[in-house]
C-alpha cells in the first residue's frame, strides 16, 4: 500500500477531533455484550419440512416468511454409510432461497443400533461419510446440514461425538452450519435412548443443537399425557444451555399431539393442532387445559363406542413453550413438523419477530425508502445521514428496522438501526445539528484498541490513540467522512482473515469501522472496502443466517 504526506490537514484534524469527541462524551451508543444478550433469545425460527406429506409443502409455502431456517427431510444414511438422496426436491430448495430462508437439510439414519455402529466405527468410514456430506452441501449450495441420528447404541457415544467433530472441522471453515438434533434429557445419562448424546463433548462441534423436547408421553405409552409439558421442557432447556451454551440451543417444539384409544391401547395416533378443537366438539366430549403442563386434553367416545384421550397443542401452549426460549436466552425454536400446526400457531411465532425480520413493502417517498434486497425501510434522519455520507457504498443495505436498544455505556435506550457496515443511533437531543445521527463504535466492539506505537514517517499520527494512518486507507478516510464517520484509528495495519469470505486482507480498525485493502481493485474506488461489521453484529444476535 502506498503512503502519502499528511501535514496539509493536521490543523484541520485537531479541530475535528475536538468537535467530534464532544458529543461522543455525552453518551454515544455502541452495541456491546448487553445489547447482544438482550436480543439473542427467540430469534431462530426453525421448521422441519417433510417431503412425504402434502400438507407440509402447502404450509411451507404459506408460512415461509415466519421462518428463518428450514430443514427439509431430504437424506437418509443407510447401512454401509450410503446416502440416499431420493427425497431431494430442488424446486423446494429454490423456493426457500428465493424467500431468503437458510436451507439446512436433515439427514436421518435408517441404519440403527449395531448397523449404525458398523457404518461409523472407523475413522476411515467416518471421513468418507463426512466427505460425502461436505461435497453435498457445497454442490447444492446449502447453508449447512442437520444431523438427526437416532437409535444409536449408548456405547457408541464416543463414535457419535467423533463423527460430529470431523464434520464440524470440514464445514466450519466453509462457513456452513453444523447442526444436530439431540435427544432431550434433564441430566447426563450414559445409557438408554439418550445415552449416545454427550452434550458437553458435542458442544464444541455443533453450531446449533436442536433439542427434541417432545414425546415426553409418546406413541407407545399406555398412559396418556402431554407431549411436551412445559416444566419438563424448561428443565431440559436449562440442562442443554448449561452444556452447549444458550446461544447454540434451539428448543424443539411439537406441532402435533397424540390420541390414545383407551380400549385398544397403544400405539396412539398423531393429532394435528387443527384437529384438537374438532375432537373437543364431539358430542359428549370433555376437554380442558392443563395450566401446569400448558397442554390441551380431550376425552371422547368414538363411533365404535371406544373411549379416547387426546393431548394436543394450540397457540396458548406453543406460546408458553416459546417463552422458555426468551426467558433462557436460547437461540430459538425448532418445530416438528411444518404442516401439523394451526394457523393460530403462527401468531405465537410472529410475536417472536426480531428487528431483522423482513417487513411488507411500502411505496418510496422523499423521506422513506424500502430496500427489497433485505426487506427493510430507512426513513427520516437516518435516511438523510445515509444519503449524505456515502449511502450504499459506505454503509451497505439496512439489516434491521429501527428499534430501541439499551446502551452499554450510559444505560439509556436509544433508537438504532443496523446496516451491513454500520449501526446508526438517533440522538434527539441533538436534533437539527450534525449529531442527530451518530454511528456506533463497531470497530471497538470487534477489536480492542491496540497499544500506542511511535509515529511513522509519511503517515499521519493520532496522539489521541497513538496510531498511524497512511496510504490508501488515509485517502479513503479523508474522502469518506474522516473522523466524523470512521472515528480515530485504534490499530495499525495488519493482516487478518475475513470472517465473511475466509481470505486474508490488510486491515485497519477504527472506532467505528474496519477498513480492508483489496489489491485486486487497486487504482479503483473499490481498493478500500469497509468490513461487514453490522452484518456480524446482527448475525451474532442470531437474527440472520
Amino acid at each position: 500500500m502506498r503512503r502519502t504526506g499528511a501535514r496539509a490537514f493536521r490543523s484541520l484534524l485537531a479541530c475535528l477531533v475536538a468537535l467530534v469527541l464532544a458529543p461522543l462524551a455525552q453518551g454515544t451508543v455502541s452495541n456491546g455484550t448487553e445489547g447482544r444478550a438482550a436480543a439473542a433469545g427467540g430469534t431462530i425460527r426453525w421448521g422441519y419440512y417433510v417431503t412425504y406429506a402434502p400438507d407440509s409443502l402447502a404450509s411451507l409455502k404459506a408460512n415461509v416468511d415466519n421462518l428463518t431456517h428450514v430443514s427439509p427431510y431430504y437424506y437418509t444414511l443407510g447401512a454401509g454409510g450410503a446416502i440416499d438422496a431420493r427425497n431431494e426436491q430442488p424446486e423446494t430448495t429454490r423456493f426457500l432461497r428465493s424467500r431468503g430462508v437458510a436451507v439446512v437439510p436433515m439427514i436421518k439414519n435408517s441404519a440403527t443400533y449395531d448397523a449404525f455402529h458398523e457404518a461409523i466405527d472407523t475413522p476411515q468410514e467416518q471421513d468418507r461419510i463426512v466427505g460425502d456430506l461436505v461435497a453435498l452441501v457445497a454442490a447444492k449450495g446449502y447453508d449447512g446440514i442437520n444431523i438427526d441420528f437416532e437409535g444409536v447404541n449408548a456405547d457408541d457415544r464416543p463414535l457419535l461425538t467423533d463423527f460430529m467433530r470431523r464434520l464440524h472441522a470440514r464445514l466450519g471453515p466453509a462457513n456452513k452450519l453444523t447442526t444436530m438434533a439431540v435427544v432431550a434429557k434433564e441430566r447426563d445419562a450414559t445409557t438408554g435412548w439418550g445415552g449416545a448424546y454427550d452434550y458437553a463433548a458435542l458442544a464444541p462441534h455443533v453450531d446449533l443443537a436442536i433439542v427434541m423436547a417432545y414425546d415426553f408421553n409418546w406413541v407407545n405409552d399406555t398412559t396418556p399425557g402431554p407431549i411436551a409439558p412445559v416444566p419438563w421442557q424448561r428443565r431440559v432447556a436449562r440442562f442443554a444451555a448449561g452444556n452447549f451454551g444458550a446461544g447454540k440451543v434451539v428448543l424443539g417444539v411439537p406441532f402435533y399431539g397424540f390420541d390414545w384409544n383407551m380400549a385398544k391401547g397403544p400405539p396412539a395416533k398423531s393429532v394435528r393442532m387443527a384437529d384438537g378443537p374438532a375432537l373437543a366438539a364431539r358430542p359428549g366430549a370433555t376437554s380442558g387445559y392443563n395450566a401446569t403442563d400448558e397442554a390441551n386434553w380431550v376425552k371422547y367416545t368414538d363411533e365404535a363406542g371406544e373411549a379416547h384421550e387426546a393431548w394436543y397443542e394450540d397457540e396458548r401452549s406453543l406460546a408458553a413453550k416459546l417463552a422458555i426460549v426468551t426467558d433462557l436466552g436460547l437461540a430459538g425454536f425448532g418445530a416438528w413438523r411444518i404442516g401439523q400446526e394451526s394457523e393460530a400457531a403462527w401468531a405465537a411465532v410472529r410475536r417472536l419477530n426480531t428487528p431483522a425480520t423482513r417487513v411488507a413493502p411500502v411505496a418510496d417517498t422523499a423521506t422513506r425508502v424500502y430496500f427489497p434486497e433485505t426487506g427493510h425501510i430507512v426513513s427520516g434522519a437516518t435516511l438523510r445521514y445515509w444519503r449524505q455520507y456515502g449511502g450504499l457504498a459506505q454503509f451497505g443495505l439496512p439489516r434491521t428496522e429501527e428499534f430501541r436498544e439499551r446502551s452499554p455505556y450510559d444505560g439509556k435506550e436509544y433508537t438504532v438501526q443496523y446496516f451491513e457496515r454500520a449501526r446508526f443511533e438517533l440522538h434527539p437531543e441533538h436534533a437539527g445539528t450534525p449529531y442527530e445521527v451518530l454511528l456506533g463504535l463497531l470497530g471497538r466492539d470487534f477489536h480492542r484498541p491496540d497499544p500506542p506505537v511511535p509515529p511513522k514517517p509519511g503517515a499521519t499520527f493520532f496522539d489521541a490513540t497513538g496510531h498511524n494512518l497512511g496510504g490508501a486507507f488515509r485517502d479513503y478516510w479523508l474522502s469518506h467522512g474522516g473522523l466524523f464517520v470512521s472515528g480515530l484509528p485504534i490499530s495499525e495495519e495488519f493482516v487478518e482473515v475475513s470472517p465473511d469470505d475466509g481470505k486474508p486482507y490488510v486491515v485497519q480498525y477504527f472506532e467505528r469501522a474496519r477498513y480492508e485493502y483489496h489489491p485486486e481493485y487497486a487504482g479503483t474506488e473499490h481498493a478500500v472496502l469497509l468490513g461487514l461489521l453490522g452484518n456480524r453484529l446482527v448475525r451474532a444476535k442470531g437474527w440472520i443466517p
